[in-house]
């Protein structure tokens, strides 16, 4: 199964397809459906693994935190995963039978935080996954993921690092405990130099913190330097933990008390909700993001939004596209899609609307296939789609 970028309607009367539901995956063990906005629509496309519970790096704006924290209240205290190593092993071996998806490390957790240093957990998990021929996205803010270029050097891999801005004291202001962004950025130059995929994510964009065009460009032209193959993006999507938050910190914390204001008067602007989120009105939105767009083409670096509804330039929006086994499995996918509408063309009136973003890198034409099953094209809203 794999990611297909699609712009999708349903009217309220219409009866959802069977194969656009949500699948109910069980016995996956370590293992995760991942699918951020979770809804009737999503389908799961790829495989979600946290090697820890709870992140030391303590990031303000981490969403993980406002839901994770409610379970376990040490969330800035991590800790293992009961008998890991020994599930990690046994989920393996099952989820193997089938198709092997992208495995996210992690989406809820640094796989590089300081833990790691003693357990090596994430090196063991790495090391597994290459035995087993998964293909892998590592997300982290930590320079240590440098050590296992060894390791991922060997595999279908691609590293996204996060790097929110070059300034020194914003990055201590929100995120306390985190790398700092000198570190990190010399770690994209060294996975770069050993021919390790890395993407970037300028992630997320805050307005009054890190949203100045001059910061940004700043921090693109550092990243086009770098060998950086493409720069991921959105607006911060905020819960109220993190207004919160940022009251406690102007408490206690003169220093930063400036640059607070700034993020708190910009947050009143915050006017769209979205699955318990605040999302930013559309106008700053859009005016953050065009810039953003500009400036990573003024720097020749492949950019995405993540969770926007706006069109981007490259193939997919977390950089899977990146992936050595991308061109054979979305051969795959268009079969599949083919397959799936001609099998439901008779027993479903499909009054869709359906674009394709573009995804393939030869150009086929996807909206093609849908009009030779009669589903009208249409751009109303983005979402995911995977094909089995």
């Amino acid at each position: 199964m794999m990611l297909i970028e699609m712009i999708f309607m349903v009217k309220k009367d219409f009866k959802l397809p069977i194969f656009l539901r949500n699948p109910k995956i069980t016995g996956l063990g370590v293992f995760s459906k991942f699918n951020p906005w979770e809804t009737c629509f999503g389908f799961t496309c790829h495989y979600s693994l946290n090697v820890y519970v709870g992140c030391y790096f303590s990031c303000l704006y981490c969403y993980a935190r406002s839901y994770i924290s409610k379970l376990h209240p040490s969330f800035s205290m991590p800790r293992e995963r009961t008998r890991f190593r020994e599930r990690l092993r046994k989920s393996l071996k099952r989820i193997s039978k089938y198709l092997r998806m992208p495995v996210i490390i992690s989406s809820s957790t640094d796989p590089y935080q300081p833990l790691e240093r003693v357990k090596k957990h994430t090196r063991y998990v790495l090391s597994l996954l290459r035995e087993y021929g998964f293909p892998v996205i590592v997300n982290t803010k930590s320079a240590l993921i440098t050590r296992d270029v060894d390791v991922l050097g060997e595999m279908d891999c691609v590293v996204a690092l996060t790097i929110t801005t070059l300034n020194r004291k914003k990055a201590i202001m929100l995120e306390p405990r985190a790398p700092s962004p000198d570190e990190r950025l010399k770690a994209v130059r060294e996975l770069a130099q050993c021919g390790i995929k890395t993407v970037v994510r300028v992630d997320p964009i805050i307005p009054g913190w890190n949203s100045s065009s001059s910061e940004l460009d700043d921090l693109l032209r550092s990243l086009s330097d770098s060998g950086t193959c493409q720069v991921i993006t959105s607006i911060v999507k905020v819960r109220k933990d993190f207004r919160i938050l940022l009251e406690r910190l102007y408490a206690s914390a003169p220093s930063f008390r400036e640059d607070i204001i700034k993020i708190l008067m910009k947050l009143k602007h915050f006017n769209r909700r979205k699955r318990g989120y605040l999302l930013a009105s559309k106008q700053i939105s859009e005016s953050i993001l065009m810039r953003f767009k500009e400036l990573a083409k003024k720097h020749n670096l492949s950019y995405s939004f993540c969770m926007e509804d706006l069109p981007f330039e490259a193939e997919t929006c977390n950089g899977v596209h990146n992936l050595r086994c991308w061109n054979v499995i979305k051969d795959k996918i268009l079969r599949a899609y083919e397959a799936k509408l001609a099998s439901l063309r008779d027993e479903y009136s499909l009054k869709e609307y359906v674009l394709f973003q573009r995804f393939i890198k030869r150009k086929v034409n996807l909206v093609e296939v849908a009009r030779r099953f009669n589903v009208i094209p249409g751009n109303p809203r983005g979402l995911y789609l995977g094909i089995p």
